[in-house]
């Protein structure tokens, strides 16, 4: 048993929990032997703004042959990330491996590609990226007032399970449509070389906010918890492994909440309630499902954490307007970095912590990807380090 997991196994587990959630950037549950949990020390790497591949080429071969070992450089990445997702029009989704129109909300590559073009110059050929997200989703559409009119997490799982797996019972959409599975998969993934990612929180808990009474939060979190357990629990019955979950960013300190009204405590109410998301549903939700799965390992990105050090000390990550956005990029949705500066902005996108009122630009999304990839490397460190 690892010495790291002798300590923690000491904790009372609510402790265990809240210390993680204040101290460490990246959470990351495995199931191995007796450990519920292990702590990642803070990224020591998130200085400045490098080019969008950002390597970690010296712990890269070190882990060659290892069975978790495609954290690094998976061969599938399946995507439930709606900053860059499908803009949903009422029509039958379509196969994600296929041409479709998208909506970018970050005006340049999202974290995942960063990754994707990270992965791609360490040769050994590439990631392919199947992304199911579709734009403004929440986790749970039924729990989330006042319900939203698009594919929500699970509908999103259902594109999935059409396209990537062998089942061939048919599946709806929850709007009273049907979509068969009788299609061959579209891609040969396995337990051993696929990653799913996910990035939910940001429309529920604004949502969730504006519609209930501040005592209501907490139960609905939860059913949000229990639906994305449910979701997470299908994929793992049609063979997913690796998963990695990212924080809802601290929204009170976006300019969506520096805009709110004060003198009525909302700011406050909202950064209250992101912080209740991302325990309830992550730590704890998810945290307890990823603990007891044994063959399961999940990251948890605090990316939360992340967000706060980049306002806090902003020219430290060479950004110079940390707490507000420029309309002109707002209303562009480019897939490719904006980089030229709009002559009605204070300067290019790049400077901008946020693209609009709730969204993190490119340059927000080149840190998030880092934050990822110390996560992995971490992850297999732990888990292979010598027993003593």
């Amino acid at each position: 048993m690892h010495r790291s997991t002798r300590v923690l196994l000491a904790l009372p587990i609510a402790a265990f929990f809240y210390a993680l959630y204040i101290h460490s950037d990246v959470l990351f549950f495995s199931s191995w032997r007796a450990s519920p949990l292990q702590r990642i020390a803070q990224p020591g790497n998130l200085q400045g703004q490098d080019e969008f591949a950002l390597e970690r080429e010296s712990d890269f071969d070190e882990f060659t042959g290892k069975r978790w070992a495609f954290l690094r450089k998976p061969k599938f990445l399946f995507v439930f990330v709606a900053t860059e997702g499908w803009a949903w029009n009422g029509n039958p989704p379509p196969n994600p491996l296929e041409p479709h129109p998208i909506v970018n909300n970050c005006n340049g590559p999202t974290w995942v590609r960063n990754l994707t073009q990270t992965w791609s110059s360490r040769g050994s050929g590439k990631t392919l990226v199947a992304n199911m997200a579709v734009n403004s989703a929440p986790v749970s559409s039924t729990i989330t007032p006042p319900g939203v009119s698009t594919l929500d997490l699970g509908q999103q799982l259902a594109i999935f399970e059409k396209y990537f797996t062998d089942h061939e019972q048919a599946v709806g959409d929850g709007y009273g449509r049907i979509f068969d599975r009788q299609s061959k998969v579209k891609a040969p993934w396995q337990d051993d070389n696929a990653v799913f990612a996910f990035t939910f929180g940001t429309n529920d808990v604004p949502l969730a906010l504006k519609a209930l009474k501040t005592s209501k939060l907490s139960s609905t979190f939860r059913r949000i918890g229990a639906s994305y357990v449910a979701t997470l629990e299908r994929l793992y019955q049609a063979g997913a492994r690796a998963f990695v979950f990212s924080e809802v960013l601290p929204l009170d300190r976006s300019p969506l909440g520096l805009a709110m009204e004060s003198g009525i405590g909302a700011v406050e109410m909202l950064g209250a309630a992101v912080r209740e998301f991302n325990n309830i549903v992550l730590e704890t939700n998810i945290g307890k499902w990823c603990h007891d799965k044994a063959e399961v390992r999940c990251l948890i990105l605090k990316t939360y954490h992340l967000a706060t050090r980049i306002m806090d000390e902003p020219d430290k990550y060479a950004f110079k307007y940390p707490f507000e956005y420029c309309e002109e990029y707002a209303k562009r949705h480019t897939v490719e970095a904006e980089l030229e500066k709009d002559p009605w902005c204070k300067g290019p996108l790049r400077e901008y912590v946020w693209r609009d009122e709730i969204h993190p630009s490119y340059a927000f999304h080149m840190f998030w990807a880092e934050l990822y990839e110390e996560a992995a490397t971490e992850l297999l460190k732990t888990e292979y380090a010598p027993i003593e």
